[in-house]
């Protein structure tokens, strides 16, 4: 993690996986490089999630379980995990704003006092799938990625 040497910055991405009972689905975000803040650390396209829509019309009875894994690309060595968010979508659109569990590298790297970071995603369940976007507004990981 670039934190670790100094330079302030990282290179996140986002893995996202939806597990049903049946089935788990998952994609990734593009790699921020030299990420400095929420702004640096913020995704503005859409990352689609494609679900078997006899899945999603069954939300009610049964939700959809919901895991963010948050990394810090490497180039040298294998990537490190900062943290993750996991919650059920029990409703057809909404907004996740929970506090990321950090790894046991982010963790040491927040300084005791500090702000613990969140993660906020927008989230749709269309009948093709699943689509998470990241709100307009500076949340994330901005204590974490301007230490």
């Amino acid at each position: 993690m670039d934190l670790k040497r100094g330079s302030g910055t990282s290179d996140p991405y986002l893995k996202c996986v939806i597990m049903s009972d049946e089935a788990d689905w998952a994609a990734k975000t593009k790699v921020k490089a030299n990420a400095k803040n929420a702004k640096g650390a913020s995704w503005k396209q859409p990352l689609r999630i494609d679900v078997p829509s006899a899945i999603v019309a069954h939300l009610a009875a049964s939700p959809l379980r919901v895991r963010i894994l948050v990394w810090d690309k490497d180039y040298c060595k294998d990537d490190d995990f900062i943290g993750r968010v996991e919650t059920r979508l029990h409703a057809p659109s909404g907004t996740i704003e929970l506090p990321l569990c950090l790894g046991p590298m982010a963790a040491q790297l927040l300084p005791r006092g500090a702000v613990h970071p969140t993660l906020c995603c927008q989230f749709a369940i269309e009948s093709l799938g699943v689509v998470l976007r990241q709100p307009d507004t500076e949340t994330g990981m901005k204590e974490l990625m301007e230490m």
